[in-house]
C-alpha cells in the first residue's frame, strides 16, 4: 500500500557499522545507539514472505511488529530479521560467510567437508549465500533461487 511505500522510501538509508551513544541525563542509564548510515535498504523477493511467515510462527499475526526495513536506532528495541541489512550491510555480511565457509571447507570431518566440496566451489557457495541472505534480510531483490 502506499503508506508503506512512503515508510519505506522515507528511510532510505541504513544504520553504519558505528554506534553512538545517547546522551544520558543524571541519573539515567545511558542508551547505545544506531548511527544513521550508509546501508540502504529495499524488499527482496524473500522478505515479505519471510516477515509473514516469521509474525505467523512466533507471534500468530503481523498485528503490532515493526515492518520496517532499517533497524530501530534505539539497541534496547526488538531487531528483525528483515532489518538485518541495515545494520549489517553487503560486507560484513560477505565477511561473516566467507569466514563460516572457510571453516566448511578446512573442516577435518571429510564427511561433513565432502558435502559441501562435492557440489559446489567455496566462492559460489559465499556468493550463493550472501545473495539469499541480503535478499532475506532487507538488502533488495538479489536472490533468485
Amino acid at each position: 500500500d502506499k503508506g508503506r511505500e512512503e515508510r519505506f522510501n522515507k528511510y532510505l538509508q541504513g544504520v553504519t557499522k558505528s554506534s553512538g551513544s545517547g546522551q544520558a541525563a543524571e541519573g539515567e542509564e545511558k542508551k547505545e545507539y544506531f548511527s544513521n548510515g550508509m546501508w540502504p535498504a529495499s524488499h527482496g523477493y524473500l522478505t515479505e514472505t519471510n516477515m509473514l511467515q516469521w509474525c505467523e510462527e512466533h507471534l500468530g499475526s503481523f498485528e503490532g511488529v515493526d515492518d520496517e526495513l532499517i533497524a530501530d536506532s534505539d539497541y534496547t528495541q526488538p531487531l528483525y530479521a528483515w532489518q538485518l541489512f541495515s545494520v549489517l550491510g553487503e560486507g560484513r555480511i560477505n565477511a561473516i560467510l566467507r569466514r563460516f565457509y572457510g571453516h566448511v571447507f578446512a573442516d577435518h570431518n571429510l564427511w561433513f567437508r565432502d558435502a559441501f566440496v562435492s557440489t559446489t566451489t567455496k566462492e559460489h557457495a559465499i556468493a550463493n549465500q550472501a545473495a539469499l541472505w541480503i535478499d532475506a534480510f532487507g538488502g533488495g531483490k538479489r536472490y533468485k533461487g
